[in-house]
């Protein structure tokens, strides 16, 4: 078998973005009137491809096609779609068969199966999951089946069978697939490109799951707990050695959905959802919402190296009074742009959330949580045109940096975003004011400060 070795460790020495804001942009696409049979169990897998087209299928049957096997008679089949980025059908879309190389076809969401008596039926094959890989192509999840698909054309280009139905899969820069069941006690296996086996890198996966994760570098691999408050972190010294758990991390999260964002190389994990709520710690976090966190951080606290990083920001999806599970999340190439989808959601399957930079607000890791809220004179002050403000908050969630003018007019915004706990550090411009004395009031976790300033020009 043919397996990929990395040359060059470079997984997590991408560029950094600056900290962003993430706004809700609606459904996606706008008019998507996507059927879903079978109860409307939405979404299960989302991607997004290198030219920034978005993937998904559904669990549940979304058609029906003619089956000559079985006397002609229709049966459900689970199709995956694809959209533009602007919205509109890819040409391929939907896709409902898979043709290879060889001249094989593939039904995707069913297939016939005969018993031991010769009789034949229909064996539907629910949708479990979306990936895009190091090219751009796609891995779908089709129960036991890993598809390869070409994201340009929407063929096939390989596929394997595992023993049992798979969650999401993941991949790394080098193109190796990680797959693993969604029942525990069987393997989580390698494979290469071609999605040939490798090797087993788990001997028996220890949670009931649906997704599965693994760094650029193909070092560390997260296992996601569907019935647990925790994943847990496996990671081998080198592409030679084994694996083996070092700990576990997002504590009190209920994880269903995890990706990188291709921009910082920071994991994004989803929270939880109304079903197992129990699981969540909802003093910190927020059911149906995803949370960004630092990689290496989250690794140094499995491996006992550091605290527990704090989320450094969120979305949430935006519920029109139905909540459903969040089961799949996949960034734009730019890393700007998000899609995510729900499981137990019949409409809409698919919300988007786009990264907007803060204006001039930096967080200052080197230093400490405070105790409390906390806003310093700005520095320097009076100023003329620009000036700086330092400010900290203790509890992570919802805050706002705002200024006003004499009147109580708000004639700025510096920061209106859930934060993580800490330090930062605003920079205010304000060379399109008049002269006078301003004030700006930092509101956070129930509590407001507010101090004054001079522009004097």
């Amino acid at each position: 078998m043919k397996r990929i070795v990395l040359v060059a460790l470079v997984a997590l020495a991408l560029p950094a973005m600056t900290m962003a804001q993430w706004t809700f942009e609606g459904n996606f696409p706008a008019d998507s009137t996507v059927a879903v049979d079978g109860g409307g169990l939405g979404g299960h897998g989302i991607a997004v491809d290198a030219d920034g087209k978005v993937w998904w299928h559904a669990f549940a049957a979304t058609d029906s096609v003619q089956v000559p096997e079985l006397d002609d008679t229709f049966q459900s089949i689970r199709e995956i779609y694809v959209w533009n980025a602007d919205g509109t059908p890819a040409d391929f879309s939907p896709i409902q068969f898979l043709d290879f190389p060889d001249g094989s076809r593939d039904t995707l969401g069913g297939t016939v199966i005969t018993d031991e008596n010769g009789n034949k039926a229909w064996d539907g094959r629910s949708g479990r999951g979306l990936r895009a890989d190091a090219e751009g192509n796609i891995l779908a999840s089709q129960f036991n089946t890993l598809y390869k698909i070409d994201y340009q054309t929407g063929a096939g280009l390989a596929k394997y069978t595992y023993q049992s139905s798979l969650r999401q899969a993941a991949t790394d820069d080098a193109g190796n697939v990680y797959i693993g069941p969604v029942l525990p006690g069987l393997p989580i296996e390698i494979l290469d490109s071609d999605l040939n086996f490798v090797e087993t890198a788990v001997p028996a996966s220890s949670t009931f799951a649906r997704s599965l994760e693994a760094t650029g570098d193909g070092l560390v691999i997260f296992e996601t707990d569907y019935e647990n408050p925790y994943t847990i972190v496996y990671q081998r010294a080198d592409e030679f050695s084994p694996f083996d758990s070092v700990g576990v991390a997002f504590e009190n999260l209920q994880v269903e959905s995890i990706t990188f964002n291709p921009a910082t190389g920071n994991v994004w994990v989803s929270s939880g959802n109304p079903l197992n709520s129990n699981l969540v710690d909802l003093d910190r976090f927020t059911l149906n919402t995803w949370y960004e966190f630092d990689t290496e951080a989250v690794i140094a606290y499995a491996n006992g190296e550091a605290d527990e990083p704090e989320f450094l920001n969120l979305f949430t999806w935006e519920s029109d009074g139905f909540e459903g599970r969040p089961r799949g999340l996949a960034f734009s190439p730019d890393g700007m742009t998000a899609y995510v989808t729900q499981f137990s959601q019949p409409f809409p399957h698919i919300q988007q959330f786009m990264a907007a930079e803060f204006t001039g607000v930096e967080r200052d890791e080197a230093a400490g949580i405070p105790t409390t809220i906390s806003l310093e004179a700005n520095y320097p002050n009076p100023f003329n045109p620009t000036t700086t403000i330092e400010f900290g908050v203790d509890v992570a969630g919802p805050a706002t940096l705002k200024v006003f003018d004499m009147l109580g007019r708000e004639v700025a915004t510096l920061l209106d975003e859930a934060i993580s706990a800490g330090s930062y550090t605003a920079t205010f411009e304000a060379s399109s004011l008049p002269s006078g004395t301003y004030f700006y009031t930092l509101s956070a976790n129930g509590q407001s400060v507010t101090k004054s300033m001079v522009l004097m020009k």
